[in-house]
Protein backbone atom coordinates (compact mmCIF):
# COMPACT_ATOMS: atom_id res chain seq x y z
CA UNK A 1 0.00 0.00 0.00
CA UNK A 2 1.00 3.59 -1.03
CA UNK A 3 0.71 7.09 0.97
CA UNK A 4 -0.78 7.53 -2.29
CA UNK A 5 -3.92 4.92 -2.05
CA UNK A 6 -7.25 5.45 -0.69
CA UNK A 7 -6.43 9.45 -0.77
CA UNK A 8 -7.72 13.25 -2.19
CA UNK A 9 -5.22 14.78 -4.49
CA UNK A 10 -5.81 17.72 -6.34
CA UNK A 11 -3.32 18.73 -9.53
CA UNK A 12 -3.48 22.54 -9.97
CA UNK A 13 -2.47 22.79 -13.87
CA UNK A 14 -3.07 19.62 -14.16
CA UNK A 15 -3.92 19.47 -18.21
CA UNK A 16 -0.20 20.72 -18.79
CA UNK A 17 2.36 18.61 -19.54
CA UNK A 18 3.78 17.57 -16.00
CA UNK A 19 0.71 18.12 -14.85
CA UNK A 20 -0.25 14.96 -17.15
CA UNK A 21 2.61 12.85 -16.61
CA UNK A 22 2.01 13.07 -12.86
CA UNK A 23 -1.41 12.02 -13.10
CA UNK A 24 -0.74 9.30 -15.95
CA UNK A 25 2.07 7.83 -12.94
CA UNK A 26 0.00 8.25 -9.96
CA UNK A 27 -3.10 6.11 -12.01
CA UNK A 28 -0.35 3.62 -12.69
CA UNK A 29 1.28 3.00 -9.50
CA UNK A 30 -1.22 4.01 -6.71
CA UNK A 31 -5.55 3.38 -6.24
CA UNK A 32 -6.11 7.20 -5.25
CA UNK A 33 -9.80 7.88 -4.38
CA UNK A 34 -10.24 11.02 -5.79
CA UNK A 35 -7.66 12.57 -8.87
CA UNK A 36 -8.74 15.95 -9.12
CA UNK A 37 -7.42 17.81 -12.40
CA UNK A 38 -7.77 21.22 -12.02
CA UNK A 39 -7.22 23.79 -15.09
CA UNK A 40 -8.87 26.67 -16.79
CA UNK A 41 -8.49 25.08 -20.14
CA UNK A 42 -12.11 23.29 -21.08
CA UNK A 43 -10.61 22.06 -24.19
CA UNK A 44 -7.69 20.62 -22.31
CA UNK A 45 -9.63 19.16 -19.45
CA UNK A 46 -11.96 17.68 -22.82
CA UNK A 47 -8.84 16.26 -24.56
CA UNK A 48 -7.55 14.96 -21.33
CA UNK A 49 -10.90 12.80 -20.52
CA UNK A 50 -10.50 10.90 -24.15
CA UNK A 51 -6.74 9.57 -22.76
CA UNK A 52 -7.87 8.64 -19.65
CA UNK A 53 -11.58 7.46 -19.96
CA UNK A 54 -10.48 3.96 -17.60
CA UNK A 55 -10.22 5.83 -14.42
CA UNK A 56 -12.85 6.00 -11.97
CA UNK A 57 -10.96 8.08 -10.02
CA UNK A 58 -10.34 10.88 -12.06
CA UNK A 59 -12.46 14.02 -12.01
CA UNK A 60 -11.98 17.31 -13.69
CA UNK A 61 -12.32 20.58 -12.27
CA UNK A 62 -12.83 23.99 -13.99
CA UNK A 63 -10.72 26.79 -12.73
CA UNK A 64 -8.18 29.07 -11.68
CA UNK A 65 -5.66 29.45 -9.03
CA UNK A 66 -5.72 33.16 -8.79
CA UNK A 67 -9.91 32.95 -8.37
CA UNK A 68 -9.48 32.19 -4.13
CA UNK A 69 -13.22 30.92 -3.84
CA UNK A 70 -13.00 28.29 -6.67
CA UNK A 71 -9.54 27.37 -5.09
CA UNK A 72 -11.16 26.51 -1.99
CA UNK A 73 -14.13 24.98 -3.58
CA UNK A 74 -12.02 22.79 -4.72
CA UNK A 75 -9.73 21.69 -2.37
CA UNK A 76 -12.59 20.70 0.10
CA UNK A 77 -12.21 17.24 1.19
CA UNK A 78 -8.37 16.95 -0.55
CA UNK A 79 -5.70 15.11 1.36
CA UNK A 80 -2.86 16.29 -1.42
Amino acid sequence: MSLLDNSRILVTGGTGSFGQEFIRTVLRENQPERLVVFSRDELKQYDMKAKFPESDSLRFFLGDICDRHRLERALRGIDY
